[in-house]
């Protein structure tokens, strides 16, 4: 699966995403500084979901209309990062099915998913 991981994301999730074998694109590696507006519009030419700790994707996709291939927004806030990867890791399984075409809510207690509209 491709995604694309916004600056804010741990670089020890990063690592295991693409351990896993997944195509990893990372923002602070190719984009950094970009605007959040920006990295929407890239991820979805090259069908990638979001992945971010920041709640301007939710504004931009909900309130702004701008499309997306998905996203997930980790809501952990607080959290040591190890902490932060644990819990990542720990719901992955659940997470990784849904994510493409739906914005997907991870934080400490659960998981909310709420489809995209094309």
């Amino acid at each position: 699966m491709k995604f694309l991981a916004d600056e804010n994301l741990e670089r020890e999730f990063i690592r295991w995403l693409r351990d896993a074998g997944h195509d990893v694109l990372s923002a602070a590696e190719s984009s950094s500084g970009a605007e959040d507006a920006e990295l929407l519009p890239l991820a979805l030419d090259q069908a990638r979901v979001v992945i971010t700790g920041d709640l301007d994707f939710g504004e931009l996709v909900f309130l702004h209309g701008h499309q997306s291939a998905g996203v997930i927004l980790i809501r952990i806030e607080s959290a040591p990062v190890p902490l932060r990867t644990a819990r990542l890791i720990e719901v992955w399984p659940e997470v990784e099915p849904i994510c493409a075409g739906h914005f997907v809510v991870v934080s400490r207690s659960g998981i909310r998913i709420r489809p995209l509209v094309p």
